[in-house]
């Protein structure tokens, strides 16, 4: 499994309209990539801070994804959104252990 993490910081006052645009554009962009597991968006509404975390069957999968024009189109959906224009920074890593509990 391997994971990618992506940071950055949304202007406070989209915080419901970021929500809204990773339901309704960005999960179905996501679901359509061969090898993804799981998609999470995290983050404080008060401070724009978020994390988008995808998960991965492999890192070839990952990497299969993030050469294609899937992982720009993504980033687009919330251009307007980037305190800055700064766009997200990303981080891959391969899952070392996992435990599942119930």
């Amino acid at each position: 499994m391997f994971v990618r993490m992506a940071h950055w910081e949304c202007r406070p006052e989209c915080w419901d309209k970021a929500v809204e645009m990773f339901e309704n554009r960005a999960l179905p962009v996501l679901e359509k990539q061969p090898g993804i597991l799981r998609a999470q968006l995290t983050g404080e509404s008060d401070s724009g801070k978020r994390i988008a975390i995808t998960y991965w069957e492999s890192e070839e999968a990952h990497s299969v994804f993030a050469a294609s024009p899937a992982l720009a189109e993504i980033t687009d959906i919330f251009l307007d959104m980037y305190v800055d224009g700064v766009r997200p920074e990303g981080f891959f890593y391969p899952v070392i252990r996992e435990q599942a509990f119930a």
